[in-house]
């Protein structure tokens, strides 16, 4: 079942985005259930696939909400509604799916949900499988912030909760396994690009502070990838 949440201080206009979705996943034969929240400190930390979230709310914003969320590890498809367009950059840096400007567009709004659905189709499939000691573990792609190379043994480091995953491999080999967001930044390190939040001259800033190392023999290279993959997810952001 496709859980989704909305999160807007105006109870009239949540009542109207309610009534939209339920219009339009009815029509699509989609088993959902949407529940309405008028604040941030309302709104649960997980449970929940789609979330729509108004920017300006009292209290937390919901770009600052949306920040905590992505912290502790709720992977939920993003959708901003507000009536500030100039926060549209903040909306790519926490990986929103898609931002609405009030009054909604039915067509934008049907679209944006499609692209949710998908997102959220796409990350439960999105999986690193591997073998630690006798039993295989499947892991989220999403949840890795980085993986480390140790010898023969692979760490990969979870996001917030999620501790450190061991097992024996080579980082090339992970490397092949992993998808574009994934990027070499030293010999013995991957680096996500969806977590990271700071690059300077020789070390890279993670999601929660984390720092890990920006190599010399690699920086020309990861530099070049970075700005194609971020150019790739600019140019498939939705048009209005």
């Amino acid at each position: 079942m496709l859980k989704i949440a909305i999160c807007d201080d105006e109870p009239l206009f949540c009542r109207l985005l309610e009534e939209k979705l339920e219009a339009r996943l009815n029509a699509s034969g989609l088993p959902f259930r949407v529940f309405r929240y008028s604040s941030g400190e309302q709104l649960p930390m997980t449970g929940y696939d789609i979330l729509f979230l108004d920017i300006r709310m009292p209290g937390i914003n919901g770009m600052e909400l949306a920040r905590r969320l992505r912290e502790n590890g709720n992977s939920c498809a993003i959708i901003f509604i507000t009536v500030i367009k100039e926060q549209v950059f903040d909306a790519f840096e926490v990986e929103a799916v898609d931002y609405l400007c009030k009054p909604l567009d039915d067509i934008r709004l049907s679209h944006a949900l499609d692209r949710a659905i998908r997102y959220v189709g796409e990350r439960d499939s999105r999986m690193l499988l591997v073998r630690t000691g006798s039993r295989l573990r499947s892991i989220r792609m999403d949840d890795i912030l980085y993986c480390e190379v140790i010898n023969r043994k692979v760490l990969l480091h979870l996001r917030t909760g999620g501790g450190v995953v061991e097992y024996y491999s080579r980082l090339s080999d992970v490397e092949k396994q992993l998808d574009s967001r994934f990027l070499k930044c030293h010999r013995s390190y991957l680096v996500n690009l969806d977590h990271l939040s700071e690059c300077s001259k020789n070390t890279l800033t993670l999601t929660g502070g984390v720092q890990i190392p920006l190599s010399e023999s690699h920086r020309r290279s990861f530099m070049e990838q970075m700005l194609h993959h971020m150019k790739s997810e600019v140019e498939a952001w939705p048009r209005s």
